[in-house]
C-alpha cells in the first residue's frame, strides 16, 4: 500500500528525470515539459517576449542588402604584339584561355587600387554606415578608431587617404569576385543597402578595370620607342647603302661577288685551255721526233718505170709493117705483081722486116725515177707538225699571261668582295632591324586604335542592374527563425530555472512524486 503525500509535495512541479534502481535516468515526457512550463510560466512567457522583441526590432532596423551582379567574358580573340626580335616568340600564340588568365584578371579586379579609384568615383569614403549593427558597432568603437585616426594622422598619414584605405576594405568585403567553372565568365558581385550603389559601384568597376586592363597588358610609349628606332635603323640603312654605292664606284665594280665568281670561272677556263695545250705542245713535240725519224730512214727518190729500147723500136716497125701490109694486100689486089707501086711497098715491108730482126738482135733499156710519196708525206706532216708546234706554245704562252692576269684580278675582287659582305651584312641587318622596328610600330598603333575602342580580351557579358529584392533570407522567415530561438531561450531558461529552484530530495521522495505526476502508473515494491 502507497505511503501517505503531503500536501506540499502534490503542489511542487519541480521535475527532474527518476532514477531508476539499476542507476538509470527516466526520460522526460511532454507531461513534464508542460509540468516546467506550467510552474515558470510567467518566465516563459516575458523571456519569449523579450528575445522575440529584440529579435524583431533587430531584423526591422537591420538594412536589407541588395546584391548587384555582373558578368565579365575572358576572350582570346586580340592577341597583342610581343615585343622581341624573334619572329619564332612572335608567332606563338593560342587562342584557348587558361586558368593562370583567368585567376590574373580575378586579382587585377580585387587589387586595391583598383577598388581605390572607384571608392573615389562613387563617393563610398563620405557615405556613413546604416543600420543599427553598424551604428552600434560604431558606437562602441568610435573611441578607439579615434585613438588609431590621431596615431596614423601624427605619423604622417592625410586623413582622406585613411578613410578612402577604411573604404576600401569595407568595399573589399561586400565585393565577390569568383570564375565560373568550365567556362571563360568571371562572376563579379557587390551587395549595399542601397540598390543603386550596389549596381553604380559594379558599373564603375566595369569601367575602372577595362581600363587597368589596358593599361597593364599595354607598355607604356611603346609607339613612340618603336617609331623612334624605327626611324634611326632607316637612317643608318641608308647611309650603309650609300657607302657600299660609293665604295663600288671608286673601285670600279658593280658587284665584287659577281665579278669574282666570273673571273674565278674564266680563270678555271683559262687555266684548263692552258693544261690542254701543255698537253698538245707534249703530243706534238713526240710527233715531230717521230716524224723526223721516219723521214731520215726513207730515201727521197724511187724507180717508177723500168722499159727496154729495142721492144720499143719493134712495136713501132710492127705497127709500120701492119699498115705496109695492109696497103700491099689492097694493091696486089688491083694490080699485077709487076706493078712499080705494088713494088715499092714490097720492099719497104723487107726493109721493115729487116729492121725489126736487128733490133732483136740488140735489146736497149729505159728506166724512170721520181719523188718518193712517202717521203714526201712525211715532209708535209713533219712541216705541219713544226708549225702546230710553234703555234701551241706560243698559245700556251699567250694563256700563262691571261691566266696569271685573271688570278691578279680575282685576288683584287676577293678583297673588294670581303669589304662588300661586311658593308651588306651591316646593311641586311640595319634593314632587318627597321622592318622589324617598322612592324612593331605598326602593330602597337594598330593595339593603340583597338584600345581607344576599347577592343580588348575582356568584355562585360552582363551589364549590373538594380536589384528589386534584397539578397539573403526575407524577413518573415528570420522572424519567424527569431520566434523559434525566443521560444527555445525561454523554454531552456525554465528548465535552468527548475533545476535551480529543486530542493534536494531523497531517491525515495523522488519516486514518490514521480508517481504522483503520474497517476495511472501501480506503485512500486
Amino acid at each position: 500500500m502507497d505511503n501517505p503525500t503531503r500536501p506540499e509535495e502534490r503542489l511542487c512541479f519541480n521535475v527532474r528525470p527518476v532514477t531508476r534502481r539499476d542507476g538509470g535516468t527516466l526520460p522526460l515526457t511532454l507531461h513534464d515539459l508542460l509540468a516546467v512550463g506550467s510552474a515558470h510560466s510567467r518566465l516563459v512567457m516575458r523571456t519569449f517576449l523579450a528575445v522575440f522583441l529584440v529579435i524583431l526590432v533587430v531584423v526591422w532596423m537591420q538594412p536589407g542588402h541588395y546584391e548587384s551582379e555582373m558578368k565579365i567574358l575572358v576572350k582570346q580573340e586580340r592577341v597583342d604584339p610581343v615585343v622581341s626580335s624573334d619572329e619564332s616568340s612572335r608567332n606563338q600564340t593560342s587562342q584557348a584561355v587558361s586558368e593562370a588568365q583567368l585567376n590574373s584578371e580575378v586579382e587585377l579586379l580585387k587589387s586595391r587600387d583598383l577598388l581605390a579609384k572607384v571608392v573615389v568615383a562613387t563617393g563610398l569614403p563620405e557615405r556613413k554606415k546604416t543600420g543599427i549593427a553598424a551604428r552600434l558597432w560604431t558606437l562602441l568603437t568610435s573611441r578607439m578608431e579615434k585613438e588609431v585616426l590621431a596615431s596614423r594622422l601624427e605619423k604622417g598619414f592625410a586623413y582622406q587617404d585613411l578613410r578612402v584605405a577604411q573604404a576600401v576594405h569595407d568595399a573589399a568585403q561586400e565585393l565577390n569576385v569568383q570564375p565560373l567553372r568550365k567556362s571563360n565568365v568571371i562572376i563579379v558581385t557587390y551587395s549595399s543597402p542601397d540598390p543603386n550603389l550596389s549596381a553604380t559601384v559594379l558599373k564603375t568597376l566595369a569601367d575602372r578595370y577595362l581600363e587597368k586592363h589596358l593599361a597593364v597588358h599595354r607598355p607604356a610609349g611603346a609607339f613612340d620607342f618603336f617609331d623612334q628606332q624605327a626611324e634611326q635603323y632607316r637612317k643608318n640603312l641608308v647611309n650603309l647603302e650609300s657607302r657600299l654605292a660609293q665604295y663600288d664606284r671608286e673601285q670600279g665594280v658593280v658587284s665584287g661577288q659577281t665579278e669574282k665568281e666570273t673571273a674565278l670561272r674564266q680563270l678555271a677556263d683559262v687555266e684548263a685551255s692552258e693544261r690542254s695545250t701543255r698537253a698538245q705542245i707534249a703530243e706534238t713535240e713526240q710527233r715531230v721526233r717521230a716524224l723526223e725519224a721516219e723521214t731520215a730512214a726513207t730515201p727521197a727518190r724511187t724507180t717508177t718505170d723500168v722499159r727496154s729500147g729495142s721492144v720499143r723500136l719493134i712495136e713501132q716497125f710492127q705497127s709500120s709493117l701492119t699498115t705496109l701490109e695492109l696497103k700491099r694486100i689492097e694493091l696486089s689486089q688491083q694490080f699485077k705483081p709487076d706493078y712499080p707501086p705494088l713494088q715499092a711497098v714490097q720492099s719497104q715491108i723487107a726493109e721493115l722486116q729487116a729492121s725489126i730482126a736487128a733490133a732483136a738482135e740488140s735489146p736497149v733499156r729505159e728506166e724512170t725515177t721520181g719523188r718518193d710519196p712517202t717521203f714526201t708525206f712525211l715532209q708535209t706532216e713533219l712541216a705541219k707538225n713544226r708549225a702546230e708546234l710553234a703555234a701551241l706554245r706560243a698559245r700556251a704562252g699567250a694563256l700563262g699571261a691571261t691566266a696569271a692576269a685573271h688570278k691578279a684580278n680575282a685576288l683584287r675582287l676577293e678583297r673588294i668582295d670581303l669589304v662588300e659582305r661586311d658593308l651588306i651584312r651591316e646593311a641586311k641587318q640595319a634593314e632587318q632591324n627597321y622592318l622589324l622596328h617598322a612592324q612593331n610600330r605598326e602593330e602597337t598603333r594598330v593595339s593603340n586604335a583597338l584600345d581607344v575602342r576599347r577592343i580588348v580580351n575582356v568584355a562585360v557579358a552582363e551589364e549590373p542592374t538594380v536589384p528589386i529584392e534584397p539578397s539573403g533570407l526575407p524577413r518573415s522567415l528570420l522572424v519567424m527563425l527569431g520566434a523559434m530561438l525566443a521560444g527555445i531561450s525561454s523554454v531552456g531558461l525554465a528548465f535552468v530555472a527548475d533545476y535551480r529552484g529543486r530542493p534536494s530530495r531523497t531517491p525515495n521522495e523522488e519516486s514518490r512524486a514521480a508517481r504522483q505526476s503520474r497517476p495511472g502508473e501501480p506503485p512500486r515494491h
